[in-house]
């Protein structure tokens, strides 16, 4: 889902409708209009825009702001763990899937039956990881362990920080969205079975250099 906001230039008309048009051809979802001079630009807002348009009567807003963000929905999230779920009994495994949006918040989560406790905290680590750094926990753990440029992962100064892989960050558009991330499995499997979750989702594909 991709949503916008915007505030009004006070007394600048011409702006707002600059900036309505921008978002028109965005194609976002939903638009979150700003006061203390959103009226016009909430009434043109609905009259050119097919998507929800919400007023909010918090803030002040001195010049044009506009913000689109996408992210992962429940539904998606659900998804990939069902997909996840339903390999894993394939395999007589069990293991704990967390998905979080793009800031490592978490979206959805399953312990399945006879998964490893520990495995709750570390699968939401794995996955706040990889959607904070943009890239799999492994590589962080990589990063970390190299013979020369190694460091300590405390480094970080947030103790969620983990480098055990499992953990991938979810694509779209060239932005990460969110991440999705399996443990108590092998790591291998932790990793093989976040792939396909992410898969349900969209292409897990960095954008090119």
């Amino acid at each position: 889902m991709r949503v916008a906001a915007i505030y009004d230039i006070l007394g600048n008309l011409p702006a707002p409708e600059a900036a309505l048009e921008e978002i028109r051809q965005t194609e976002v979802d939903g638009l979150v209009v700003g006061w203390p001079d959103a009226p016009f630009t909430y009434r043109r807002a609905s009259e050119v825009l097919s998507c929800h348009v919400r007023g909010c009567s918090r803030g002040m807003g001195y010049r044009r702001s506009m913000i689109t963000e996408s992210t992962l929905d429940y539904a998606e999230a659900r998804g990939a763990i069902d997909t996840i779920c339903a390999e894993a009994l394939k395999r007589g495994k069990a293991g704990v899937i967390a998905v979080c949006d793009a800031h490592g918040d978490l979206i959805a989560f399953a312990r399945m039956d006879g998964a490893p406790l520990s495995s709750i905290t570390i699968a939401m680590n794995k996955a706040y990881s990889a959607a904070r750094e943009r890239k799999p926990s492994k590589e962080i753990g990589k990063a970390a362990r190299h013979p020369e440029k190694g460091f300590d992962i405390g480094y970080f100064g947030d103790p969620r920080f983990t480098g055990w892989g499992g953990g991938l960050p979810v694509w779209k558009n060239e932005r990460v969205v969110g991440a999705i991330a399996v443990s108590g499995l092998p790591q291998a499997e932790d990793i093989e079975l976040a792939e396909m979750g992410a898969a349900t989702i969209s292409v897990h594909r960095a954008p090119k250099p």
